[in-house]
């Protein structure tokens, strides 16, 4: 069951899904914890916890260009360079590698945003992770965020920072790319200008994770 979060009293919402390995049935829930599989058998990489405190945050802020344009202001492309931007703050700031923008995840990202925002449904589909395949990419661990509701990339990407699935997948320590699919019209309906997201995230098939540090992603959500 997908989890629905609706923090401004029904303005926004978001929704995430997480899927590991080579296992398409993926649990889509709120608050997912990556895992691999190993010689035929899945194990969670790291328990997930919450930690007692947060980390803090610091206090220079990210130089990412539009991330507080508002939609229909600046090109589409702007909006998600911006929000790829931000979430690799997210990341850096709290010593995990940045993620690399992927034109195939980016297409996967744009195709499923364009859908969602023509067919007015807010949903990640029967099997998100068979978009990411149909694009030609080839993955061993991959997430979804969704976000619909909000004026601004930084808006974005801060609620999502502030929700724990969301955020523990833009924090997974192993993903290596990323791409983001951004439309001015609603999933939910009433109108343009209130913006609709998709992320999509994942590790290749051949590639090695950078990083084993679920630490931050532990201490989801961040309220900064």
């Amino acid at each position: 069951m997908i989890h629905n979060v609706s923090p401004r009293g029904g303005a926004v919402r978001l929704r995430t899904i997480c899927i590991v390995a080579t296992v398409l049935a993926a649990s889509a829930v709120l608050s997912c914890t990556p895992a691999f599989a190993a010689g035929g058998r899945r194990r969670a990489a790291h328990p997930t916890r919450r930690l007692g405190a947060q980390v803090r945050r610091r206090h220079h802020r990210p130089r990412c260009v539009d991330a507080h344009a508002r939609i229909g202001r600046v090109p589409r492309a702007a909006i998600e360079r911006a929000t790829v931007c931000l979430l690799n703050h997210e990341r850096t700031e709290r010593g995990l590698p940045r993620l690399r923008a992927s034109r195939l995840l980016t297409r996967s990202a744009q195709r499923w945003t364009n859908t969602m925002v023509r067919e007015r449904a807010f949903t990640h589909g029967a099997d998100f992770s068979a978009r990411i395949t149909a694009v030609g990419f080839d993955w061993q661990r991959a997430g979804e965020n969704i976000a619909d509701g909000y004026r601004t990339a930084a808006g974005a990407v801060r609620a999502w920072m502030r929700s724990v699935g969301h955020c523990q997948n833009i924090l997974t320590p192993v993903f290596r790319d990323v791409g983001a699919g951004f439309d001015r019209g609603s999933a939910l309906g009433g109108g343009t200008l209130r913006g609709t997201w998709t992320l999509d995230l994942a590790l290749g098939m051949h590639q090695r994770a950078l990083s084993e540090n679920w630490k931050p992603a532990e201490g989801c959500p961040y309220r900064g």
